[in-house]
């Protein structure tokens, strides 16, 4: 765990070395130096992380494999809003030279007061929908620190979050995207490994609830569905 923190930090050193200081673009956006396979990292691991291997499959676990169904339908609204949407909203803002939202919506309005009205407007809504998602990644890094850590819940979301926020105050956005395609990789791996344990310890869901192997026999060391 101090190894993959000392990475993360350092990754954000690094980034910011190569950010573009000249203006605030080279922090928010990275310069917009990100190539193909770091943009998709840092939008895999945005969406996939705690959620992914934390609060899918227990909400799996808890309520059925009916829940297994969103994935089907998440990754697909992703990917229609990168090929379809993502190079016209890139273009604009290159055009208008916006780094953020809010700000692309003002200046697509016009500007002026009603521009900076609608850039207050979203941004309030987007702070508002972040701190939904931000309280349940806290929660995740924080359970899974506190496993591995053997500390309270608490303090191990206070380590993660410090980490965080050290590394994106040192380079931005390039901090965010390489630590997170880091940690895309690792996810990557993780999910092999979990197939190959799903492989090797298969289950059937039969009535009554209880988890048994194509053979017939109780599975122990299978979750309960």
């Amino acid at each position: 765990m101090i190894l993959t923190f000392g990475l993360l930090i350092y990754l954000g050193f690094l980034s910011s070395k190569y950010m573009n200081k000249s203006d605030e673009g080279g922090f928010l956006v990275a310069g917009r130096s990100l190539g193909a396979f770091v943009a998709a990292g840092t939008i895999v691991a945005t969406g996939f992380s705690g959620w992914g291997f934390m609060g899918s499959p227990g909400v799996t676990y808890q309520f059925g494999a009916i829940e297994v169904l969103g994935n089907f339908f998440f990754a697909p609204a992703m990917m229609i809003a990168v090929l379809y949407f993502a190079r016209f909203l890139q273009r604009r803002a290159i055009e208008m030279g916006s780094n953020t939202i809010p700000e692309y919506i003002a200046q697509s309005h016009g500007g002026g007061a009603m521009g900076r009205a609608l850039q207050g407007v979203a941004g309030f809504i987007t702070i508002l929908l972040l701190l939904v998602f931000l309280t349940s990644q806290i929660k995740a890094v924080g359970l899974l620190g506190a496993s591995w850590l053997g500390i309270e819940l608490n303090q191990s979301a206070f380590l993660m979050v410090s980490v965080i926020i050290i590394y994106t105050m040192l380079g931005g956005l390039a901090a965010v995207a390489w630590t997170d395609t880091v940690m895309v990789c690792g996810m990557a791996l993780a999910a092999v490994i979990i197939i190959r344990f799903c492989a090797r310890y298969p289950v059937l869901l039969v009535p009554g609830g209880i988890a048994r192997r194509p053979q017939g026999r109780p599975c122990s060391r299978c979750l309960l569905l």
